[in-house]
């Protein structure tokens, strides 16, 4: 998955919370899943001179068997393509 990192501003004048607020796209953050429990977060943030990455850790186990489950469907189903 990608998202856009972005700055987002809306002032401190409450007459103006209603209208839409400055938006700046600043780089892109991905996020990226190797295993049903572990990933990567990869960040690009060139307005701020910072990339990297950063790896991330399941920690509530509830959806870890269905996933695990999924991925096994889906490898025997590219077995028989």
């Amino acid at each position: 998955m990608n998202f856009p990192a972005v700055n987002v501003r809306l002032g401190h004048d409450v007459s103006r919370i209603s209208r839409e607020p400055s938006v700046t796209v600043s780089g892109t953050i991905t996020v990226e899943f190797t295993v049903c429990n572990a990933g990567i977060i990869i960040y690009d943030i060139p307005s701020i001179g910072r990339q990297g990455v950063i790896a991330i850790e399941r920690i509530v186990l509830e959806n870890l068997a269905r996933c695990e489950a999924l991925n096994r469907e889906s490898q025997r189903a590219q077995m028989h393509e």
